[in-house]
């Protein structure tokens, strides 16, 4: 947003627009969006990447590392490069469809229909990759606790630092 603030500002405009959650929210897909279609774009030609969403645990200090401007801000970061053939690496299983997939209406599942067959997925799929065993609600239990933040709950202060009000 800091291209569009700066511009609005230079032909003598009070942009306002920039002010509230919503140009905060479309920025952050708008960059998710192009960063998925790279990643697309570089496995086309043989490379693979990662994303590194920790880096919002350090994003005042990696905005002032990097010199962003106003109205810009870290929403995550990419590692991309030549996978190593002699580290095989997969996508860990994902929920079945019909529990992630909604027509018409959004219809939530108990967990208990679906949680055993994903569980004993995830857990195979973290064995055959040397991954230490744990289980996927343990993962999601420690992931809702504020130690997992780890530097993102001082997020809206660096945001609001970098010129979002986030009305």
């Amino acid at each position: 947003m800091s291209r569009s603030h700066a511009i609005s500002v230079e032909q003598g405009g009070k942009p306002v627009v920039t002010d509230y959650v919503d140009a905060f929210l479309m920025a952050s897909v708008d960059a998710a969006l192009a960063a998925q279609n790279g990643l697309v774009a570089a496995e086309a030609i043989g490379l693979g990447g990662v994303y590194l969403g920790s880096l919002r645990n350090h994003a005042k200090e990696l905005s002032d590392l990097i010199g962003l401007p106003a109205y810009a801000y870290v929403v995550f970061g990419m590692a991309v490069g030549t996978p190593d053939p002699h580290r095989p690496s997969a996508v860990h299983p994902r929920p079945a469809q019909d529990v992630v997939l909604h027509r018409e209406r959004y219809r939530t599942r108990p967990v208990e229909e679906w949680i055993e067959d994903y569980e004993t997925a995830f857990k195979a799929f973290r064995a055959e990759y040397g991954l230490r065993d744990k289980t996927w609600s343990h993962s999601v239990a420690v992931s809702t606790g504020l130690d997992y933040m780890d530097g993102r709950e001082n997020l809206r202060r660096t945001l609001e630092e970098r010129g979002y009000l986030l009305r």
